[in-house]
């Protein structure tokens, strides 16, 4: 069952195209049913009660379809079609007995590609002098060079580690917090720590890059406290989910300069609801892009690899890929 509607959340793909896309790729001969995130509560339950794989975004798969999930015995699977999961009640999925997967690691690339653009937009001032030039001023006050700089990654996953690997090719300075350094570093030179050695990395930081998923754990995890550890020429780049730095917080240490600048891709709420309550987005040492980091056809085919592995696993009886840890959150 294919839950997601529109094609505005789902990588440009309407549940048709996709299941065109599934047919090709699919060993499993498959019926695809499709539903709206608009419909009716009767309406669901009659489709989930054949429902054996139901796939969906972050965004659909909510409180909604998951309360009915007694009304499909037949459900196995819940298949993320992104790496962010933080809006699916994981208690509903844990009280119905089916495994929760995800699409991580299939956006890694171009998200860290868009990161390091940002950086890079940042550090040339790229945005801000092509505002000028449009409005015929020709300023050509200096940018900075990025080699040797020192730059601190938040989170080393997937796109973490992509990230790392674009930032020592450019000669950064690269820092790596983790959950668990004892995994070892993924690029060599790049420096892994803790994350209880945040607070004394920051200080270091020319650039820090938020790649961490949203957890009870990592909500908020930049605040205050943190900007008012950075210097005042640091930037940031948020490119995972923007909760993870406290909106207040970065709202404060931007108008008061207290960091040079924000890049921003992932924001705290999405259309129809302003990107931001503080209407970050709008101002002049902001970079905003509309979450548009993980986009590119290429994904697009790689998520649905995905799905339609997991789909040929189950089947045959095999281990799924990228199943969630229902306690850890990711």
């Amino acid at each position: 069952m294919l839950h997601f509607g529109d094609s505005s959340t789902s990588y440009g793909v309407t549940p048709e195209r996709a299941a065109d896309i599934l047919n090709q790729k699919l060993d499993t001969r498959c019926e695809f049913v499709s539903s709206s995130p608009n419909e009716s509560g009767a309406g669901l339950r009659g489709l989930l009660a054949d429902c054996d794989v139901l796939v969906g975004t972050s965004a659909t798969l909510d409180t909604t379809i998951c309360s009915l999930f007694e009304f499909a015995p037949r459900l196995k699977l819940v298949q993320c079609l992104g790496a962010g999961i933080e809006k699916i009640p994981l208690d509903s999925i844990r009280a119905a007995g089916v495994t929760l997967a995800d699409a991580s690691g299939s956006n890694s690339v171009p998200v860290a590609e868009h990161a390091f653009a940002l950086l890079l937009a940042v550090a040339k001032r790229v945005v801000e002098k092509d505002r000028e030039m449009k409005k015929g001023v020709w300023n050509r006050t200096p940018g900075v060079e990025v080699q040797g700089l020192t730059h601190v990654i938040l989170g080393l996953g997937a796109v973490g580690t992509e990230l790392a690997r674009r930032s020592s090719a450019f000669g950064m300075k690269v820092i790596g917090i983790r959950k668990h350094p004892e995994r070892g570093t993924p690029v060599q030179g790049c420096e892994v720590y803790g994350i209880e050695d945040l607070h004394s990395s920051l200080p270091r930081a020319e650039f820090l890059t938020v790649a961490l998923p949203l957890t009870s754990e990592t909500r908020g995890l930049i605040g205050k406290d943190e900007f008012a550890l950075m210097k005042r020429t640091a930037s940031i780049v948020i490119v995972s989910r923007a909760a993870v730095v406290d909106e207040e917080a970065l709202y404060r240490a931007l108008v008061e300069r207290r960091i040079s600048y924000a890049a921003i891709d992932t924001w705290y709420s999405s259309p129809p609801s302003a990107p931001s309550r503080y209407s970050i987005e709008k101002l002049d040492n902001v970079i905003a892009t509309p979450h548009i980091g993980g986009i590119t056809t290429e994904t697009v085919y790689r998520v649905f690899s995905i799905v339609s592995q997991n789909i040929d696993n189950l089947a045959a009886g095999r281990d799924l890929l990228n199943v969630v840890d229902l306690n850890l959150g990711y």
